[in-house]
């Protein structure tokens, strides 16, 4: 389970000197939307990215180039690239299965390995 820390003085709201409890709630509330519409939002995006890269090329092929072609669909800057590349492997990961169980993705690691779309992987007999 991933964590993320938490700067508690970027919601906090003082009333009088003592925190609001109730403002710094509702406070924390939008900034927590915010972030879920953020990260559901990177994620389709990825997941439309993916799906548009296995249309152009339905085969396997290596991860590093599925990561830095999925990048090219994002806002990469220098300041946020390795975040951003370490989120896409994180949804490539989450999206992933070594079994047809309707992930998105297929990931072989060792020789011949790579990730290929599950749709586009032929079933065996």
């Amino acid at each position: 389970m991933k964590t993320t820390s938490i700067d508690f003085s970027s919601f906090v709201v003082l009333s009088n000197g003592s925190v609001d409890v109730q403002a710094t709630v509702e406070s924390f509330r939008t900034q927590l939307e915010t972030y879920v519409s953020s990260q559901t939002n990177t994620v389709e995006t990825v997941h439309n990215a993916l799906n548009q890269l296995f249309d152009a090329h339905p085969k396997t092929l290596s991860l590093p180039f599925v990561v830095q072609t999925v990048l090219g669909s994002l806002e990469v800057t220098p300041e946020n690239c390795k975040a951003l590349t370490k989120q896409v492997q994180d949804i490539i990961k989450a999206s992933s299965s070594k079994v047809r169980d309707g992930s998105l993705l297929r990931v072989e690691v060792g020789r011949g390995g790579g990730v290929s779309r599950w749709s586009d992987v032929q079933e065996t007999k």
